[in-house]
């Protein structure tokens, strides 16, 4: 299972931020580079790093660090 850093580190990794600076907190509104297209490229790295698949009704509940973490581990179960 992977843990929040692995997470945290592939969003770093899309978002083209440190992964020291993100917090459960932090969604589009306090990212500049997570746009509409960054958030299907952060889902698109999740799921082939992680062997997840979402749900498009997922994708839409995905809207901060904490939320996508949260959802990584439902998936995992």
């Amino acid at each position: 299972m992977p843990d929040n850093s692995q997470v945290r580190q592939i969003i770093s990794d899309v978002l083209g931020v440190p992964a020291a600076s993100l917090t459960a907190a932090s969604s589009p509104e306090t990212i500049e580079s997570w746009d509409s297209v960054q958030h299907l490229s952060l889902v698109m790295a999740l799921e082939s790093s992680l062997g997840v698949q979402f749900a498009p009704e997922d994708i839409e509940k995905m809207r901060s660090v904490g939320a996508v973490e949260a959802m990584v581990a439902a998936k995992r179960r």
